[in-house]
């Protein structure tokens, strides 16, 4: 069986060093890389390919949440685990909502460590029971108010839907301004959640209404949710 490639992400060396030992110890693990900031995290996950992310969320250089939303955006079947002091639910739940699967105190010992990281890898959550409704809100919360989300946030949601069931190819742009019409919002709302003109969104929603055969907006919508099944 294929060993779990892990990266570390920790701007304290000592942390860092620390679980590099304890991990390449564990029967199963191979440590890849390990980073000292956020932006070098990034560069490091492209080039190295984890299977488990081991993330901090404060690091100089862009912080971990930040690095988690470009890893998960770049590699959606990278794992991340978030490193943390202190359990902070409402951290936590940021972290989640930006594609972690979990997280793990720097105090664990180490057969909790093992058992986190073996858990996502089989698609588990690490997650307190305390925080799963809160995370379900977090969640819902994102869905219904898209004007309130950054554009990573949209584009995160949009490639979650199953566009394959649409028979047709469109880009990520596109992706995104669908998912919105799906929410019932305005061209102006559209335009304001991506940063673009009007009339760039005018002429989106024309090639996506031509590309579906739609005769309008609700036609497009109708389409496109009984294609999704919903």
């Amino acid at each position: 069986m294929k060993p779990i490639k892990l990266m570390i992400a920790d701007d304290h060396s000592i942390i860092r060093d620390g679980f590099q030992t304890i991990l390449e110890l564990q029967e199963g693990f191979e440590v890849v890389g390990t980073a000292r900031d956020g932006r070098t995290a990034v560069e490091l996950a492209s080039a190295a390919k984890p299977d488990v992310v081991l993330l901090d969320l404060h690091m100089p250089d862009m912080n971990g949440l930040e690095a988690a939303r470009l890893i998960k955006g770049s590699h959606p079947s990278m794992h991340i685990l978030i490193l943390t002091s202190q359990r902070d639910d409402e951290l936590i739940i940021k972290a989640m909502i930006a594609g972690a699967s979990g997280f793990i105190l720097k105090d664990w010992e180490t057969a909790d460590i093992v058992r986190a990281i073996q858990s996502v890898v089989s698609g588990q959550l690490v997650m307190p029971n305390s925080i799963a409704g809160k995370l379900s809100e977090g969640f819902a919360r994102l869905e219904t108010q898209p004007t309130e989300m950054t554009e990573d946030d949209i584009a995160r949601l949009a490639d979650r839907q199953p566009w394959e069931k649409l028979g047709a190819q469109f880009s990520a742009r596109e992706r995104q301004i669908i998912y919105l019409l799906l929410q019932d919002r305005s061209n102006a709302e559209i335009a304001d959640a991506l940063h673009l003109s009007i009339g760039t969104v005018k002429n989106y929603i024309s090639l996506i209404l031509k590309t579906l055969g739609a005769s309008g907006r609700s036609d497009a919508a109708r389409l496109i949710k009984e294609r999704f099944g919903t």
